[in-house]
């Protein structure tokens, strides 16, 4: 600290970045946990809303698939399991009814075709679905193993939707999954399977 700024942050593995401003960007409730002490009395006050709805996203590694012979390319794809979009996230969002999903389709290596984000002959998909960001939490808060199993329940959802409508026999060129509920991640292909594993 100087005076009462924040002069320089440390890792956990001992690196020390010093800089004129620190921009914290993340849940504002986790903040002082993660400072390691108690908010002050004016900050408590702001921390009083409710989250929003979340994402729950499927990271996926495949081989021996080429993406663009099932439509895909430079360009997302969005799926709605009912013409009416509002029903749609009302059903799933509001409802918590996950079983006919939202899906938002991203294939990162048609986007960069240049870049190597993946090894030889593989692609990634990113898969994303609307879900409650306090259903979740509870699952979590009451236990890993009821947390994790919902999660491989979802997962297994969008997986049925992309091989019934996108990519059929999907599942059998799997490298890697892994479903997480964080808005900021990443993930990659690898070059050997993956049990699905959960990001917290």
């Amino acid at each position: 600290m100087r005076g009462k700024r924040v002069a320089a942050a440390q890792t956990a593995r001992g690196a020390t970045f010093e800089a004129d401003r620190f921009v914290y960007n993340g849940d504002p409730k986790r903040l002082f946990e993660l400072l390691g002490q108690a908010a002050p009395a004016w900050f408590r006050r702001k921390l009083t809303y409710d989250y929003s709805a979340s994402n729950f996203t499927l990271y996926l590694g495949v081989r021996g698939l080429d993406l663009r012979r099932h439509g895909f390319g430079n360009w997302n794809v969005w799926h709605y399991p009912f013409d009416d979009v509002d029903r749609c996230y009302h059903e799933q969002v509001d409802l918590g009814r996950m079983e006919k999903p939202i899906l938002f389709i991203s294939t990162p290596t048609l986007h960069h075709r240049q870049a190597r984000i993946a090894p030889d002959g593989c692609e990634q998909m990113v898969v994303c679905t609307a879900c409650r960001y306090d259903y979740f939490k509870k699952l979590q808060q009451t236990g890993r193993s009821a947390y994790l199993a919902e999660k491989q329940r979802v997962a297994g959802l969008m997986l049925d939707v992309l091989e019934k409508h996108y990519v059929p026999g999907l599942r059998q060129h799997w490298t890697s999954s892994r479903p997480g509920r964080r808005r900021r991640t990443r993930s990659s292909s690898s070059r050997r399977r993956a049990t699905p594993t959960a990001r917290r």
